[in-house]
């Protein structure tokens, strides 16, 4: 089965991210990663993620941090300052090529959630 990893760009959507990650749990074609870029949100979005994935509570922006949820990878980066869509969607794609899945999925927080 081809592994696939899911790159999220994320700032101040914190209630839209939990439903994409609802649902991207929900998937029947399974992911093997998620990745989360938070483009320096000023809302609550790091610590709805610390309680929901279980990242780390003490991180260094600017660095990549990896952990397990639900049998899958999680990789969190913050950066440092907001970048745009297109510098965040950038990092997204300098992360995943650190990475070795068969298949990236990118895409923002705010996307429609009904996966299947």
């Amino acid at each position: 089965m081809k592994k696939i990893c899911c790159l999220i760009l994320t700032y101040n959507r914190k209630n839209y991210l939990k439903n994409e990650l609802d649902a991207l749990f929900k998937q029947k074609y399974p992911i093997s990663a998620i990745v989360i870029v938070n483009n320096a949100s000023q809302d609550d979005t790091y610590n709805f993620l610390v309680k929901y994935l279980h990242i780390n509570d003490k991180i260094i922006k600017e660095k990549l941090y990896q952990s397990m949820f639900k049998e899958k990878d999680i990789f969190y980066y913050e950066v440092a300052k907001n970048n745009g869509s297109s510098g965040g969607f950038r990092k997204c794609v300098e992360i995943a090529n650190q990475l070795n899945y068969d298949y990236y999925w990118i895409m923002d927080d705010d996307i429609a959630c009904k996966f299947t």
